[in-house]
């Protein structure tokens, strides 16, 4: 029995290591896309990307979403549901500050063009680690 469920517990980790592996390798493609265009062309390729990395995120938290509202209905599931919308509004504002302050670090060194592409690195960086921590949450959390 106790043999059972560490070997379950291992292909979990195991899945969960393979999800993560697969969502930085999204997100270094993602970016990879756009790394040898000129700073225009480079703008304007990250700011498709980020398009893409939102949609991803979107369903990421739906499918969180959905896989909340297949819990007991309680007061347990509507303090999840409430912690979790109050985290997705933390989120953009932590990714707004953290995203300005990761520019700010070009201020002085680069034109405004490669500190937008840093906006946009950074957001998409962010987005890609929200993303896969959402995906993880939703294939690991047994209901």
């Amino acid at each position: 029995m106790m043999r059972n469920r560490i070997c379950l517990i291992c292909l979990v980790l195991l899945g969960v290591v393979s999800v993560s592996t697969h969502a930085a390798a999204a997100e270094a493609g993602r970016a990879a896309a756009c790394e040898m265009l000129a700073n225009a062309s480079r703008h304007r390729c990250l700011e498709r990307q980020l398009a893409l990395s939102e949609n991803a995120l979107t369903a990421a938290a739906a499918a969180v979403r959905r896989m909340m509202a297949q819990w007991e209905p309680g007061p347990h599931r509507r303090a999840a549901r409430a912690n979790f919308e109050k985290s997705a509004r933390a989120f953009e504002r932590y990714r707004r500050a953290e995203c300005e302050y990761f520019a700010s670090l070009r201020y002085g060194v680069a034109d405004r063009d490669e500190i937008a592409i840093a906006r946009l690195e950074c957001a998409l960086r962010l987005n890609a680690e929200r993303t896969r921590i959402f995906t993880d949450l939703a294939r690991t959390v047994v209901m």
